[in-house]
């Protein structure tokens, strides 16, 4: 009896995150890409690199036990001093960043952060924990802009030509 009832919550716990994940990708293709997609596209057209990746899990296996979905954007402003050779070689760790993440074990949407570029500081971490039913174009477009301010604050003009 015991097991059966822990093959039921386990089947429960499963089945919510599996409902959560599926409302994170709905959004994400319904939002966040679309926000996203815009940006990259206007960027570039100033000259900027702007990289745009998702990730879905692939494998579960004990060096990487949970899995994850997101959806992140890296952008390098014009006029770095070597945009392609930093923009090709750094770590993506240290690219700025914005993502935004499902965490379905606490049921939100977190966003994490870097303004951190070459040749200056910033802030990286984790920045806003959102309910995934407020989430709309409107937040994504907040969160970006945001996230864009703050990161041209960042920047030194010794990064600039």
């Amino acid at each position: 009896r015991f097991v059966t009832q822990k093959e039921e919550q386990v089947k429960t716990r499963t089945n919510k995150e599996e409902e959560f994940i599926t409302k994170f990708l709905d959004i994400r293709s319904k939002y966040i890409w679309p926000v996203f997609s815009a940006l990259k596209s206007e960027a570039e057209k100033r000259k900027n690199i702007v990289e745009i990746e998702t990730e879905e899990p692939h494998s579960f296996s004990i060096s990487q036990p949970i899995s994850e979905y997101f959806i992140i954007i890296y952008v390098y402003l014009k006029g770095l001093k070597n945009i392609k050779l930093v923009s090709s070689f750094a770590p993506k760790e240290y690219r700025p960043h914005l993502c935004f993440y499902c965490d379905f074990n606490a049921k939100v949407i977190r966003t994490h952060q870097s303004t951190i570029g070459p040749g200056h500081g910033g802030y990286y971490g984790w920045q806003s924990v959102f309910n995934i039913n407020k989430v709309n174009q409107d937040l994504i477009e907040k969160e970006l802009f945001n996230w864009l301010e703050s990161l041209v604050k960042e920047a030194a003009q010794s990064d600039y030509y």
